[in-house]
């Protein structure tokens, strides 16, 4: 093994692998359905559709659980799991208030499932923490 990446994982943080895991293939669907489609299926920040920034904030969260190295790790975790957590916030007000259409699974905008997962992943990393 190497230096960087971390052999077997606790539970807490196999757990938030998974989770995240879960998301970004979630994300990569919406992300090949928008490829697909010739319709806007995601809103849009700076020009840059949403499913892109939380399918790359999916991956990192997943990603950082395998780093060794402490700081990095958290760095990582951290700034990718807020940013998903703020895009999530964002998307799940504007859904409810009627400005944005966001992708649907099993009658579910994705963006509220995106908030309790974004939630859960920074509870489960905070008490790993403590």
């Amino acid at each position: 093994m190497s230096k960087l990446i971390k052999g077997k994982l606790n539970p807490v943080n196999k757990t938030i692998l998974i989770i995240s895991l879960v998301g970004a293939v979630l994300y990569l669907y919406v992300v090949i359905r928008h490829l697909v489609s010739s319709c806007d299926y995601s809103p849009r920040i700076f020009g840059i559709p949403c499913c892109y920034i939380l399918f790359g904030s999916y991956l990192f969260c997943a990603l950082s659980m395998k780093i060794r190295d402490r700081s990095l790790n958290r760095a990582l975790f951290f700034v990718f799991a807020f940013i998903g957590l703020i895009l999530s916030v964002w998307f799940s007000i504007s859904s409810l208030a009627g400005w944005v259409l966001f992708p649907v699974i099993v009658f579910i905008p994705l963006c509220y499932i995106d908030f309790v997962f974004f939630v859960l992943v920074l509870i489960l990393k905070m008490i790993r923490l403590n």
